[in-house]
């Protein structure tokens, strides 16, 4: 959190960061919009971490500064398998907790809001499903 947040991912031993959204998968390392500071990547994908390990207010921080901060509407070239599997399985799967009121994870009122953003980026990823083959396309741009 000190060195990265809420830039995507954090590289330790330099105790600095990089925005990696559009290099997850990519090759030719095409770098993300100059306005772009991060969609928080390693926070969405640690969330259920969190619970699991017990650490219940920091799930919760994290559930409130991504339902307050975190967009998809970035021009960014992304992989659409790796974009599905952390973070949009990383939404869906940190909003079963959140939305799980015997868990009592959140102390205030919860509104879907990851839901939101997992179906929000979902919707980003449909153009990658209207191709000639019927399979899907490897990169999309999220805008």
């Amino acid at each position: 959190m000190t060195h990265a947040f809420p830039h995507d991912e954090l590289k330790p031993l330099t105790k600095t960061f990089t925005d990696s959204l559009s290099e997850l998968g990519n090759l030719k390392l095409e770098r993300l919009p100059q306005d772009y500071n991060g969609s928080a990547l390693s926070l969405i994908e640690s969330l259920s971490s969190l619970v699991i390990m017990g650490n219940n207010t920091e799930f919760e921080k994290g559930v409130r500064w991504l339902s307050e901060n975190l967009t998809f509407d970035v021009d960014a070239r992304i992989n659409l398998f790796e974009c599905n599997i952390r973070v949009l399985g990383g939404l869906v799967s940190a909003h079963l907790l959140a939305s799980d009121s015997s868990k009592k994870l959140l102390q205030g009122s919860y509104d879907n809001q990851l839901l939101g953003l997992a179906e929000d980026l979902g919707k980003r990823f449909l153009p990658a499903f209207n191709t000639p083959t019927g399979l899907p396309y490897a990169w999309i741009n999220l805008k």
